[in-house]
């Protein structure tokens, strides 16, 4: 299917009063493509909607009733209740459990890897309007030529797949980072079929790029993606990442559910702003608004980076206004769309402030249905009271929510608690390419075990793991056919000190066996220390 403009697309939404009437001209086989997906996508608005309303609706039986219709009545809302379970939700969050629901597409290991490829990789390029219907045509060696950027990588900061460290553009056809990304952004067309709503590349101070992408995966409902650009430049380095004052964020409606945020628990703290804006005069250096008594915060430097130097306005032409007109606008032609949002490292930070911002300020994502957020990487650049909101958006099922980190990778543990620094999210997905598994936990929010582990240069590994995929001087991953830990079962996910526990004790095991078999002693396997705090390396 062809890729239309966006304001083909409301314009044929505008028609939706009358899509029945282009339903009978279109005959089945002489309707154009638009047609027929917008009435694909109301189709599954409407199956969608009576299954939602018969999900939700309670049954009473009257007592007088007969036992048997009784029974006939629970059967039939049997097959109803399997559906919404296997999607991953409850049917009543509040009785069920006091733990967030968990997100279908998270639950897809191959999804979360696309999105690793997406906000780690495909964004680091321009993605302007003709990307995906002129340059992702061509073949991998063409492509590998045409990968720009407005934006140049610092030399202590180059652009990099793992290991491997990319060219200049003057080698750009010699280029292994080059070659590799045109594979999975290829890849990534087909099995997508991704059209550009509109790539953000203001150019302004510190301002970072972001793509609104509409995903059409084949007979799924279609995916409305925004993907953040992480740390590029000289100037993400050293003025937005190193930022050291936080500043309170704008709750919007998150202001009604949190009231005690709103009014703060310390009358010497500052308060959050009533409306849209951010008031930069009342930020403080971290560690004096990192408590629990102050209000939700984020840095002052990716606050800029995402509503602009002026950090007040919800229009004009900032990342922040225009991400919201053009995510508002995908769901109102595909209602039934699923928002997911992405980035890695800077860009993780950024997805988790504008999902923040968009369930406090925009009532078309609220009513849209739970927002997706996967965040690779990303830094500590918020307060325990920001954290304790999305925490809430989630337990009431406004947000799905998960951040990716590789175990070794020090970038995602800083700044440190102690400065006031905490992540935006607690879920949190760890890839250990030693221990070639995948874990998952919400008992470790301020990864306090991976202090434990050793740092090394494993930053932009995410895509790598994910896909189980190595480099050639790098072969340690996480195999393909290993247990995918999301949605954690109901026994828990289990600490990443005791699988480290686990495992060193089966390779004890192992090493007694091989000495008793061979008479010699056996090199501890799998590369660690025979230690329970044991430190990691890659």
């Amino acid at each position: 299917m062809g890729c239309f403009p966006l304001a083909v697309l409301e314009t044929a939404a505008g028609a939706s009063a009358g899509i029945s009437t282009l339903k009978r001209r279109s005959g089945g086989s002489g309707g154009g493509s638009l047609i027929r997906l917008l009435l694909r996508t109301e189709e599954r608005a409407a199956h969608s909607n009576s299954s939602e309303f018969a999900s939700h609706g309670s049954f009473k039986p009257d007592v007088a009733l007969p036992v048997t219709l009784g029974l006939l009545l629970l059967l039939s809302l049997l097959p109803i209740l399997c559906q919404r379970l296997r999607r991953g939700q409850s049917v009543n969050v509040k009785e069920v459990n006091s733990l967030p629901v968990f997100s279908p597409l998270l639950a897809s290991r191959l999804f979360v890897r696309d999105m690793a490829r997406l906000a780690e990789h495909i964004v680091m390029s321009d993605v302007p309007d003709d990307f995906w219907s002129i340059r992702a045509e061509h073949s991998p060696t063409e492509l590998q030529k045409l990968l720009s950027s407005r934006e140049e990588a610092p030399f202590f900061a180059p652009d990099k797949v793992g290991d491997v460290v990319a060219r200049p553009h003057t080698e750009a056809g010699f280029c292994a980072v080059r070659w590799q990304r045109s594979l999975w952004t290829i890849a990534f067309k087909a099995r997508y079929a991704p059209c550009v709503a509109d790539f953000i590349d203001t150019g302004v101070g510190t301002e970072k790029p972001a793509v609104v992408l509409l995903l059409r995966p084949k007979d799924e409902a279609p995916i409305i993606a925004v993907a953040f650009r992480g740390s590029k430049t000289l100037q993400d380095y050293m003025l937005t990442d190193i930022s050291p004052i936080f500043v309170p964020v704008p709750l919007g409606w998150l202001a009604g559910t949190v009231p005690a945020a709103l009014s703060g628990r310390n009358p010497s703290m500052p308060l959050s702003p009533q409306g849209a804006e951010v008031d930069v005069s009342a930020g403080r250096f971290m560690i004096a608004l990192g408590g629990q008594d102050a209000p939700p915060c984020v840095t002052l430097g990716l606050w800029r980076a995402y509503a602009g130097e002026q950090a007040n306005t919800l229009d004009g032409d900032t990342p922040r206004a225009r991400v919201r007109r053009a995510v508002e606008r995908l769901l109102a032609i595909y209602p039934q769309a699923r928002l997911v949002l992405s980035g890695h490292s800077l860009g993780g930070a950024l997805s988790t402030l504008c999902a923040f911002d968009l369930l406090a300020q925009s009532a078309i994502v609220r009513a849209a249905g739970p927002l997706t957020l996967v965040a690779f990487a990303a830094p500590r650049m918020f307060n325990q009271p920001f954290q304790e909101v999305m925490s809430m958006q989630e337990r009431c099922g406004a947000l799905y929510a998960m951040r990716v980190v590789v175990g070794s990778d020090v970038i995602a543990r800083v700044p440190p608690k102690q400065l006031g620094g905490v992540h935006g999210i607690q879920g949190r997905l760890l890839l250990h390419p030693p221990l070639r598994k995948a874990l998952f936990s919400r008992n470790d929010p301020d990864d306090e075990e991976l202090w434990q582990i050793g740092p090394a240069d494993t930053h932009i590994c995410h895509a790598l793991y994910l896909g189980g995929e190595t480099t050639p001087t790098h072969d340690a991953t996480v195999p393909r056919g290993s247990v995918w830990p999301y949605p954690p079962s109901k026994g828990g996910a289990a600490r990443f000190t005791d699988v480290v526990t686990e495992h060193l004790e089966n390779n004890r095991q192992q090493e007694h066996q091989s000495a008793v078999n061979s008479g010699t002693p056996a090199k501890v396997a799998g590369g660690l220390r025979n230690s329970r705090w044991t430190k990691l390396k890659l």
